[in-house]
């Protein structure tokens, strides 16, 4: 491992080094004693006495000289400090093997940590879902701040951390991929200045960060130390994101499902962990075994799911597996759906989807109270959609569940209404009460009947309804009284 002046006067900080620094880059590959037969290498350090540099001295200080660098120490033992110069090329060589090493462990974030106590500390490894599966090990709780503590109880930033955390430097840097970038954390009580290293994947795809935090603003030599760690970690092997189980985005859709109170803060902070945007439709899928299973055979089955949905947040809760997934993430949803329940001996249903995460909840009851009807049609998959219109009869008392569970389109038609300066929401709510007579609607309306027939065929047309299906017709009709109901 090639040294540099940083580096060396800070090894050799005991003997109270003065230092001329010119480039200071790590280019220094080994050292030699100086004498009169010398030929100097740009490459090598020399040790000497004074006079052994200038002809017209006879000081015995003790000099270190490198190119145009040159260090004095506060000693005269020129062969202990030969000696401890020695040791520094050896210690570093050493190090950064062991380095290399780690890279190519099981666990090489935690390796290459390891590696470096003692030498830059502490550090952490976070990865795409704010887990902290790897950090210095030997800082324990209340020696380092409020996040490290949280490492060791939670191995994430709990909940109060984050909502500290939110606009932290860290956080606006957490997703996007560093070379060693050096920033203070005004939001960290202690360690508040840090070095952020990336960890990407061969298709340069971001997997994690690796951290490091300092209690003191950083010198030199630490930051080439740094360098040489940021190196050895674009050498892990690695070709899929971070580790998916126990993540925080799981336990957080576990405890977002499970409140018996909404938390918006919560739902944006599982948003944040997707990376999803504010206007992705999110939609939960709910699957619960035909047959009874243990708790460790459902996990088993969660986990072989997880590749159909790669988008999607897979968990358990109670005999359910549960997927939180974006619309836009898996292509013919039902007939993945369909034939995933058949071959897996599971019956599953889907809730709506909805901009955002602040509706997951009621989703996660949509869906679970869907998939009863799939023995009573003899189905192993429904949308909440083909049971919506006798779900919502039962809960007349419940007028928030029932405006999330009107009929989709309605919001639509008012959109486009709005957008547009056309009256398609008034037209088909005048239409299905008139239970589809041309003429009473027309009348209605004060318009001519093929005027209605046109626009009747341009409203199915844009927002893809089939009037001609009774159940859809009793769903628009009982939504358009919950609509009626709540204004």
């Amino acid at each position: 491992m090639k040294l540099s002046f940083y580096i060396l006067a800070h090894w050799l900080e005991d003997y109270e080094p003065l230092t001329i620094i010119d480039s200071g880059a790590c280019s220094i590959d080994g050292v030699r004693l100086l004498s009169s037969t010398t030929k100097p290498k740009s490459n090598l350090l020399y040790v000497g006495r004074s006079r052994d540099f200038f002809e017209d001295s006879v000081s015995e200080e003790i000099l270190i000289v490198h190119r145009k660098e040159v260090m004095s120490l506060t000693t005269y033992d020129l062969e202990d400090v030969f000696n401890k110069v020695i040791e520094a090329f050896e210690f570093y060589a050493e190090w950064e093997r062991k380095l290399f090493e780690a890279a190519s462990s099981a666990k090489p974030q935690q390796e290459i940590i390891d590696c470096c106590a003692g030498v830059i500390e502490p550090m952490f490894f976070v990865d795409l879902h704010l887990n902290v599966p790897a950090f210095s090990k030997q800082y324990g709780m209340d020696t380092v701040n409020e996040n490290w503590n949280d490492f060791w109880q939670y191995g994430t930033f709990s909940f109060k951390r984050f909502n500290d955390m939110k606009n932290s430097t860290f956080m606006q840097m957490f997703n996007h991929t560093w070379h060693c970038a050096m920033y203070e954390e005004p939001e960290a009580d202690y360690y508040i200045h840090s070095i952020m290293m990336s960890q990407v994947n061969r298709e340069q795809d971001l997997i994690g960060q690796l951290v490091y935090i300092s209690n003191e603003p950083f010198e030199q030599w630490q930051i080439q130390l740094a360098q040489t760690v940021n190196h050895v970690l674009s050498l892990i092997e690695s070709t899929v994101p971070a580790e998916r189980n126990d993540s925080a985005a799981q336990f957080l859709l576990k405890e977002i499902l499970t409140s018996t109170t909404d938390n918006l803060l919560d739902n944006e902070r599982l948003r944040f962990f997707q990376n999803w945007e504010e206007s992705e439709r999110i939609g939960i899928l709910c699957f619960v075994p035909v047959k009874p299973l243990s708790n460790k055979a459902l996990l088993l089955l969660a986990e072989k799911i997880v590749p159909f949905f790669p988008e999607s947040i897979v968990i358990t809760i109670d005999d359910s597996i549960v997927c939180c997934l974006p619309h836009s993430s898996v292509k013919g949803l039902e007939r993945v759906c369909c034939d995933l329940a058949e071959k897996s001996g599971l019956v599953g249903a889907v809730s709506y989807f909805y901009e955002g995460t602040n509706n997951l909840r009621c989703q996660y009851r949509q869906a679970k109270e869907t998939i009863p009807f799939c023995s009573k049609q003899s189905r192993t998959f429904l949308s909440f959609h083909e049971s919506a219109l006798e779900i919502l009869a039962g809960y007349v008392d419940d007028k928030t569940y029932q405006q999330l569970c009107i009929h989709p389109t309605l919001n639509i038609i008012k959109r486009y209404d709005h957008a547009h300066q056309t009256q398609f929401f008034a037209t088909l709510q005048t239409y299905l009460q008139n239970e589809r007579s041309r003429a009473k609607t027309a009348k209605a309306l004060y318009m001519h009947k093929n005027t209605l027939v046109y626009r009747l065929q341009k409203l199915q047309q844009l927002f893809d309804l089939d009037l001609d299906n009774s159940y859809e017709r009793e769903y628009l009709l009982f939504s358009f009284r919950m609509e009626s109901n709540t204004e």
